[in-house]
C-alpha cells in the first residue's frame, strides 16, 4: 500500500491535485492492484490519461479474469494523500470532468505537452521579424521624406520635418535593436542576461515610448490624417499618411510584444528566475 506522511506542496493547486491523483493513479496501474470494477472505470477515462498512466488497452482489461488482480481498498491514508476524494469512482469521475471542461489544446492542460515555450519559440522571432519588417518601410519613408526636404528645401514648417526625422530616428532604432535582440535570442534563447524578460522589458519600453511619440507626433501634425485630393499645405500627402500609418502599425507590433513579455515575465518571477530569467525555462 502507498502511503505517504504528509502532503508534497506541488499538490496543494488544482493542477497540483490533478497531478498528484495520477501520480497515484500511474502507481496503482503499475502495481496491478486493481479490482476487476475500478478497471472498467479506467477504461472510461480519454485515451490521452490511460496513455499517462501506462494502462493495458480496454480489451486486455475486460479479458483479464477478476480474481487475477488484487483489490486495492481505499484508506484514510490514501484518501489523504489524493487530497479530497474519498473513494475512486469519484476520482475518475472528476478527472473526467476535468478533460470535457478543459481544452486539449490549452498549454496549461497538465496532460498537454504543448508549451508556452514551444509558443514562446516560434512567436518570438515572428514577431520580431514583422516590427523589423514595418520598421524597414517606415525607415525608408522617413528617409525619402529628408532627403527631400535637404534637397529641395520644401518642407510646409520645421514642425514638419523635425518631427519626420525623429520618427526616422525611432524606425533605426527599432530596427537596429530588434535585429540584434532577434540574432541573440536564435543564437541562445536561455542562459543569457541579453535575452532574458528585463533586458526585453527595456528594449520595448523605451521603443514603446519612442513609437507612441512619433506616431502622436505625426498625427496630430496631419489633423489624424490628410485629404490628397482637397488640401494643398503638405508636399508629400501620400508619403506622409503611409509614415502615419506604418508608425501606428509599428505601435501596435510593439504593445502586443511588451505585453506577452510582461506575462512571460510574471511566469519567470513565480518559477524563481526573477526578471532574470529568461522568455523560455528551458
Amino acid at each position: 500500500m502507498w502511503r505517504s506522511s504528509k502532503v508534497d506542496v506541488k499538490y496543494l493547486t488544482p493542477r497540483g491535485w490533478l497531478r498528484c491523483a495520477l501520480d497515484w493513479l500511474r502507481y496503482a496501474a503499475r502495481s496491478r492492484q486493481l479490482s476487476a470494477g475500478f478497471m472498467s472505470l479506467c477504461c472510461e477515462l480519454p485515451h490521452a490519461s490511460r496513455q499517462q498512466l501506462h494502462m493495458p488497452d480496454c480489451a486486455a482489461l475486460h479479458r483479464r479474469p477478476p480474481d487475477s488482480v488484487r483489490f486495492l481498498p481505499i484508506t484514510a491514508d490514501s484518501s489523504y494523500v489524493i487530497g479530497v476524494t474519498p473513494s475512486l469512482h469519484r476520482l475518475v469521475r472528476h478527472i473526467k470532468t476535468l478533460h470535457a471542461s478543459t481544452s486539449p489544446s490549452s498549454p496549461t492542460h497538465p496532460l498537454c505537452a504543448m508549451s508556452y515555450d514551444h509558443h514562446i519559440r516560434r512567436g518570438h522571432p515572428i514577431t520580431l521579424s514583422l516590427i523589423i519588417l514595418f520598421g524597414i518601410i517606415e525607415l525608408s519613408l522617413a528617409a525619402w521624406l529628408t532627403s527631400q526636404f535637404n534637397k529641395l528645401h520644401n518642407p510646409e514648417s520645421t514642425t514638419e520635418r523635425d518631427r519626420v526625422r525623429f520618427t526616422l530616428f525611432v524606425s533605426t532604432w527599432t530596427v537596429v535593436w530588434s535585429a540584434l535582440l532577434l540574432v541573440l535570442f536564435v543564437h541562445s534563447a536561455t542562459g543569457s542576461v541579453l535575452t532574458s524578460v528585463l533586458a526585453h522589458l527595456v528594449f520595448l519600453g523605451i521603443t514603446w515610448l519612442l513609437w507612441t511619440a512619433a506616431a502622436a507626433a505625426v498625427t496630430e501634425m496631419l489633423g489624424g490624417g490628410l485629404n490628397c485630393k482637397t488640401q494643398d499645405v503638405f508636399a508629400y500627402c501620400n508619403q506622409l499618411n503611409a509614415l502615419e500609418a506604418f508608425a501606428w502599425i509599428e505601435w501596435l507590433l510593439v504593445t502586443f510584444a511588451i505585453i506577452v513579455v510582461l506575462i512571460r515575465g510574471i511566469s519567470a518571477a513565480r518559477r524563481g528566475d526573477g526578471y532574470r530569467g529568461g522568455l523560455v525555462s528551458a
